[in-house]
């Protein structure tokens, strides 16, 4: 064995036991992230899941999530070699979560939609029903889902305990909606202060109402606009395939040189930026 197989041996073994070393000492360490990571992944996700009466445990999403990843990077090898994995591995692993954040986004979106509806059908029965716990009770009856559980579990939450200023306090936290944080807000107020409690209901449905319209009204307005975010997000990625297929020569020197690499850089960093100014021309608050 010559001299120089030997440094490179002994350099290896070095690299190998200074690691060991390093792992050993920061064990602590490292199994406290983890279990910290793992911890937030689980309120996270279980969270979301809980949210929308979803019974999947965490620990089938938690492998769904990682053959999500493992399928990405299998069709990254696949269809585009060297970077390919990678970029796919991410993509893939951004699925279920984005898939998920839509799932809450959707309920959330359809609760909005419901709570028109649900506050004059309580408006209406709270003038036969003086009481707001059996007005509430006898409109989850005749109320859809997703906005009959929400209000179904307030019930719930009234029933063992808890009073009906908290369990609607809860209701709003839950949801994250601003059209139910006014709704809680003024069935809190209009109960303390002993207001007509079916005319704000009727009012704060108008409110509501009005609001929804303007707002798609807005989107309607900007939809352009959001389409030209995608359009000059997906072009460039979409012509650097197109022309990988074409001719890999053209595309690889920017994957097999550091200076390729600066120009992805740059590249991905206009993207960003010409994306999220074309989406914060595009918001109306």
């Amino acid at each position: 064995m010559t001299d120089s197989a030997i440094y490179f041996v002994g350099s290896i073994a070095l690299a190998v036991v200074a690691a060991a070393v390093a792992g050993y000492a920061a064990y602590d360490q490292i199994v406290g992230a983890y279990r910290g990571q793992v911890r937030r992944y689980t309120e996270h996700v279980g969270g979301k899941l809980r949210w929308m009466f979803d019974r999947t445990p965490v620990r089938d999403f938690f492998i769904r999530h990682l053959l999500w990843t493992l399928l990405g990077a299998v069709i990254g090898w696949a269809v585009f070699p060297g970077p390919g994995p990678f970029i796919f591995g991410l993509l893939g692993f951004g699925w279920p979560l984005w898939r998920l954040k839509g799932r809450v986004s959707d309920r959330r979106t359809k609760i909005e939609e419901q709570l028109e509806r649900a506050l004059m059908t309580i408006a209406t029965t709270l003038r036969a029903t003086p009481n707001f716990v059996d007005a509430v009770a006898t409109t989850v009856r005749h109320l859809e889902k997703p906005i009959a559980e929400e209000f179904d579990l307030l019930l719930r939450e009234n029933r063992v305990g808890l009073t009906l200023e908290d369990a609607l306090r809860s209701l709003g936290k839950r949801v994250e909606s601003r059209y139910l944080d006014m709704a809680v807000t003024a069935i809190t107020i209009g109960r303390a202060t002993g207001g007509d409690l079916p005319a704000i209901l009727d009012r704060i449905a108008d409110v509501v109402r009005e609001t929804q319209r303007l707002e798609g009204l807005v989107d309607a307005k900007t939809a352009e606009g959001r389409a030209q975010a995608w359009v000059l997000g997906l072009m460039p990625w979409v012509v650097g395939l197109a022309l990988f297929y074409l001719d890999p020569r053209w595309i690889l020197p920017l994957f097999q040189d550091p200076f390729g690499w600066g120009i992805l850089s740059v590249i991905a960093m206009l993207e960003i930026l010409g994306v999220y100014g074309v989406r914060k021309a595009t918001a109306v608050d």
